[in-house]
Parts: structure tokens; C-alpha cells; sequence
């Protein structure tokens, strides 16, 4: 009987993968993260022609590992974090799309 999952030729995959990711922040606009990816033994080019790893030059690849690291920068606060700022010399609010800037005691509408 033929076991597909170990011959050479029908399974040339890794015979393992496991990946994974690590990330923490280190300030409101800080963080990092480190992602990894290892795959298990494989067999080489000429176990898998030959079909066998007995044969001279079949053996199996050996394992191995990719892996990122990243950080981020956020120079913005986030948008639920936003602070509305009043000019306090002259009383005016930020233009906004639904009204004009006025003096605090006037109320004046746009008509768009």
C-alpha cells in the first residue's frame, strides 16, 4: 500500500506550517508587531523524481522560518480623541460646512 502524505512524489509540501503574529503597543502612537511563518521538512527536488529518499542525493529539505517585523507611527490623534478649539481673542469657532465662523453671539446660517 502507497502512503500519499509520506511519498516523496505525491507530497511535496512541507509536511508542517505554523505562523503567528506578536504585536503591542508602546504609546498612543507608537506599536509594533512581529509576524512569523515556519514550514517543516520538505523533500528535495530528486527524492521527489526518484520517488524514495534511499537513492544517492534524496534527502529532505530542512525546515525553515520567514518573519517580519514592523512599527508604526501615528502622528494624528484618533478621531474619536479630536478636540474642538475656540479662538479666545476673537470668540470665532472653526468654519464648519452647515455654518459660517461668527462672533459667539450672533447665529448666522448657511443658506447651502
Amino acid at each position: 500500500m502507497l502512503d500519499l502524505l509520506r511519498s516523496p512524489f505525491f507530497s511535496t509540501d512541507c509536511k508542517s506550517k505554523v505562523n503567528g503574529s506578536i504585536s503591542w503597543t508602546l504609546s498612543e502612537q507608537w506599536s509594533t508587531a512581529v509576524y512569523f511563518n515556519h514550514y517543516g521538512r520538505s523533500p528535495n527536488t530528486l527524492g521527489a523524481t526518484d520517488n524514495n529518499y534511499t537513492d544517492e542525493g534524496t534527502d529532505k529539505l530542512p525546515a525553515w522560518i520567514l518573519y517580519n517585523a514592523s512599527v508604526t507611527y501615528t502622528p494624528t490623534v484618533p478621531a474619536g480623541q479630536q478636540t474642538v478649539q475656540q479662538d479666545t481673542a476673537t470668540g470665532l469657532q472653526p468654519c464648519r460646512r452647515h455654518r459660517r465662523a461668527v462672533h459667539r453671539d450672533q447665529v448666522q446660517v448657511d443658506a447651502s
